[in-house]
């Protein structure tokens, strides 16, 4: 009985019919992309942090959970008050900058606390920070905009030019000394 409703529905109202598995399938898909570009954006987050090192990130009562909105919201003095507690190995201050052209998260780092966070920096070309506004890169970044050690990039509008190129899984993409990573 219920088969013989279904396809004489089908028969008389082929328009509603047509319009209804329409409006289905479309969200069907629609809810896909939102769970595919969730899971997308979850993963990559998780390959660009997974070779950091850290263990607990310090951030201040009532800061936002995006991550480089904020920039630096505690002085990164604490940083010299968490290393005086028993068992902490490192501490590492990390300066987020929010760039939108394009849009990223460029990290302001003292390197030679930041190198200390297992595993060290490996560089694939290059060497750490030489002189003022030099950047260091991934290996992603790298690839992707066709640059090498010497050439010229914008960072936070200005000028850098790249030192070194590490592997990607360290974080950001782009690494700048501390001190120009302000934007205060």
């Amino acid at each position: 009985m219920m088969n013989k409703m279904v396809v004489s529905n089908l028969t008389h109202r082929p328009i509603r019919s047509i319009i209804s598995m329409s409006a289905v399938a479309l969200e069907v898909t629609m809810i896909l992309l939102v769970v595919a570009l969730f899971y997308g954006l979850l993963n990559g987050s998780k390959e660009s942090q997974a070779g950091v090192g850290w263990d607990l990130m310090v951030t201040p009562p009532g800061a936002t959970a995006l991550i480089g909105v904020t920039g630096a919201p505690i002085s990164v003095k604490v940083a010299d008050v968490l290393a005086r507690i028993p068992h902490v190995a490192v501490a590492a201050p990390v300066i987020w900058s929010f760039s939108q052209k394009p849009l990223e998260i460029v990290y302001g780092i003292d390197l030679a606390s930041y190198d200390r966070l297992p595993p060290a920096f490996r560089y694939l070309s290059g060497t750490p920070f030489a002189g003022p506004d030099d950047v260091i890169v991934d290996d992603f970044y790298a690839k992707m905009n066709r640059k090498n050690v010497g050439d010229t990039i914008d960072v936070l509008n200005h000028r850098f030019r790249i030192c070194g190129i590490v592997p990607h899984g360290k974080g950001g993409r782009k690494f700048l000394p501390m001190t120009d990573a302000r934007t205060d």
